[in-house]
């Protein structure tokens, strides 16, 4: 029976990112480790309650109960369960001598992950923030955005230099669009500004406006706080060609969202894997999420550009446009 354990972290901001829905103090966590002799799996929780999550009592309680008696986390707790489970998985993974990527793909993968998406948390100076994607080598960048910002975002994207190749532009609204209010206006941003994606941009009360305008652009509109472990088949039914934003710290872990994706894109939706805004470990199990469903199911990797969002973290994981799968066991640390 494998070791159980937990490791709180407490990691402070550099630059807090601009959300609707507010941002917590610190960014704050446990690790779940499972060690299984000179085999590891690590999973990363890290509760964000204002984004729909439970709280951090909640997933504490949660991971403390598994720790003592193994006791999974019920789907109440939807970010302890999911560490848990990806500890598991990348447990199983170092025992199979795989990396974690490997593992979920069941095939090697040569090629590398195309990391596209550069999060920018300073709306303030898009501009700047634009030249510095392009330079660092990102050829798609995501700005998060609100009424009253949209349309001074869209000066300073108009006015940027292009450079040599296509920069895309992904907007995340994180619900803060009323559809009586800012839908016109919404589909004059898109109409003007053409972007690869938007994200979430109407409360939780237009719900139908969020599906028909993911039916009227098909891929367009993403589904990220809408999306959770029991609403997938209903959105899937829904809007079945829009964008699917998965984050495995809260879909049930590695192995289940690998799975969820794989069922979305037969069906023919678009995926874009992503992660939390957690500690270096939750953003390396995301990577290595993304590798395998970009090689299995084309799924696009976005926004794992964030580390230098935090002051501290628990280890050095560079952003870069690219990665590539290393060749270590399970999710190596």
């Amino acid at each position: 029976m494998p070791a159980r354990s937990l490791v709180p972290y407490d990691l402070a901001w550099r630059q807090p990112p601009a959300t609707a829905s507010g941002v917590p103090a610190s960014r704050q966590g446990w690790l779940v480790r499972l060690r299984d002799g000179e085999h590891e799996g690590v999973g990363d929780a890290a509760p964000w309650e204002s984004w729909g999550t439970e709280s951090a009592a909640a997933c504490e309680a949660a991971l403390l109960r598994w720790r003592e008696s193994g006791e999974l986390p019920s789907i109440s707790t939807a970010v302890a369960r999911s560490a848990v489970a990806t500890a598991q998985t990348s447990l199983d993974a170092a025992r199979a001598g795989l990396p974690l990527a490997h593992f979920l793909a069941a095939q090697p993968l040569s090629r590398t992950l195309h990391c596209t998406s550069h999060l920018l948390g300073d709306s303030t100076h898009p501009a700047a923030s634009l030249l510095q994607a392009r330079r660092d080598g990102y050829t798609a960048v995501k700005f998060k955005c609100n009424p009253a910002s949209m349309w001074a975002l869209a000066d300073a994207f108009d006015a940027a230099p292009r450079g040599d190749g296509p920069l895309a532009l992904r907007l995340d609204f994180n619900r803060s669009c009323e559809p009586n209010r800012d839908g016109a206006a919404l589909q004059q941003l898109i109409d003007r500004l053409q972007p690869e994606l938007v994200e979430e941009p109407f409360d939780a009360a237009g719900r139908a406006a969020l599906l028909a305008l993911a039916n009227r652009l098909p891929g367009r509109i993403g589904f990220d706080e809408s999306l959770s472990a029991t609403s997938a088949d209903e959105l899937l039914a829904a809007a079945p060609a829009a964008t699917f934003v998965l984050k495995p710290a809260i879909l049930g872990g590695v192995a289940a969202t690998f799975d969820l994706g794989l069922r979305l894109h037969a069906a023919g939706a678009s995926l874009l894997v992503t992660n939390f805004l957690e500690s270096a470990a939750g953003r390396l199990a995301a990577r290595h999420l993304s590798a395998a469903l970009e090689a299995v199911a084309s799924a696009r990797s976005g926004g794992h550009a964030t580390g230098a969002l935090l002051a501290t973290d628990l280890f050095e994981l560079p952003d870069a446009p690219r990665w590539q799968v290393p060749p270590h066991p399970g999710l190596h640390l």
